[in-house]
């Protein structure tokens, strides 16, 4: 009488639905300390500003390991936000709020979309006496352009992990 081994097939079913789930698409954005390995592309800054494509670049860095030879490349936008009244209040005057609007793209090596953050919109509150131009103005927009990055940076690992 020969005994035969058979793995329940419960467990066949299992292992093949976990090995299936790692798989996903192919493309994670993994790396060292829990910091994705990217190419950075352009950022394009459809701004007044001006240097927020530049600026955002710089966060990501600050965010990514960046290699020229990384499977998922960063593009992205920034586009102005509301310069609108805010519900704050400071001793009964209303803030305006400046913002901007970030969309981030991962695409493969040959530019093919793999996931998009969907734009992100964030906003700082802003002293009705700030100056427009001023550096307060560009110490928010910045601001609300990190807390804007770091969101979509963190809907692409969502996505692509």
């Amino acid at each position: 009488m020969r005994c035969r081994l058979h793995p329940p097939a419960a467990l066949v079913r299992s292992f093949l639905a976990l090995m299936l789930a790692a798989t996903g698409c192919g493309y994670r954005l993994v790396g060292a300390h829990d910091r994705p390995t990217v190419r950075l592309g352009v950022i394009d800054d459809l701004t007044a500003e001006g240097d927020l494509g530049l600026w955002a670049r710089e966060h990501l860095r600050q965010r990514v390991l960046v290699r020229a030879d990384a499977p998922v490349e960063l593009r992205g936008r920034v586009r102005p936000g509301d310069d609108r009244p805010s519900v704050h209040a400071v001793a009964g005057e209303r803030l305006r709020a400046v913002g901007v609007i970030v969309e981030l793209t991962a695409v493969d090596a040959q530019g093919s979309p793999l996931a998009v953050s969907g734009p992100i919109a964030r906003s700082r509150p802003l002293a009705p006496s700030a100056d427009p131009i001023g550096a307060e103005h560009r110490r928010q927009t910045r601001a609300a352009l990190g807390d804007a990055l770091d969101d979509a940076l963190d809907r692409l690992r969502s996505e692509l992990l």
